[in-house]
């Protein structure tokens, strides 16, 4: 099976670098993205445990810092929203996700997320160790497309929010999505985007990728570099080309 990712241009330093980002869901274009709905089942011997870790790895703007500190079990239970978004915040931190599509040819995807079809595809092989989660050995799972937002149960000894990685608005369902999870321990990031989060950059090892497809109104000096590199780095991948339909809506690989 192979598992494909749409790229503007201006991304041609994943092909050249070999690495590719895994992302924070915040800086998805999905604003219910990893906002599930959250259910305590947190008592008061639970809270006064969890608080201390919460105020040291707060993940909410700091002007929110000093409610934290001031907050009691009675505060949380007429109103838990604070902590429980501080909690989802700390796991959100510590899990990054490559998103990827089942198809090649979809022309929302093309005109969204490669730039009006300037830019190109890769297809990934998504049997490659590089798209297994180490922690809980799965590969690439499929997004579960539904009218309601997931419930996520926190307590003491239980706060897994995994399903909610993997649960979209069917407004969504055209992106046909599967997604890798993967922490960023022991790598370092090589800096931070325009909203000021941290990019984790992984090696990509030369036969992940299979295929590199070329949109049908890519730039002839952007072709010539993939091909180029291609050539160098990929040598096992096939080049292909998109067109268009003569007579459909319809992207032609």
């Amino acid at each position: 099976m192979i598992l494909y990712k749409y790229f503007p241009p201006e991304r041609i330093d994943v092909l050249q670098n070999m690495k590719i980002r895994f992302s924070q869901p915040d800086t998805y274009n999905d604003p219910f993205e990893l906002n599930p709905i959250l259910i305590s089942e947190i008592t008061e011997t639970d809270f006064n445990n969890i608080m201390p870790g919460l105020i040291k790895y707060h993940g909410v703007p700091g002007v929110e810092l000093d409610k934290l500190k001031s907050m009691t079990f009675l505060h949380f239970q007429s109103d838990p929203t604070l902590v429980l978004n501080c909690i989802k915040r700390v796991w959100v931190c510590g899990h990054l996700v490559l998103c990827l599509s089942a198809s090649p040819d979809n022309l929302l995807m093309w005109a969204h997320y490669a730039k009006s079809h300037e830019g190109f595809v890769l297809g990934f092989d998504a049997e490659s160790g590089f798209l297994k989660c180490p922690e809980n050995n799965h590969w690439p799972q499929r997004v579960v497309y539904q009218e309601t937002r997931p419930v996520v149960k926190i307590s003491k000894t239980n706060f897994d929010p995994t399903g909610a990685y993997f649960t979209k608005s069917k407004h969504w369902e055209y992106e046909d999505e599967y997604r890798v999870i993967r922490k960023p321990d022991g790598l370092q990031s090589s800096g931070v985007d325009a909203n000021e989060f941290p990019t984790y950059l992984f090696d990509m090892p030369s036969d992940v990728i299979k295929e590199i497809i070329l949109g049908y109104r890519i730039k002839s000096e952007l072709k010539s570099e993939i091909e180029r590199i291609k050539k160098e780095k990929f040598p096992r991948a096939v080049l292909k080309n998109a067109s268009l339909s003569k007579d459909e809506f319809k992207v032609i690989i």
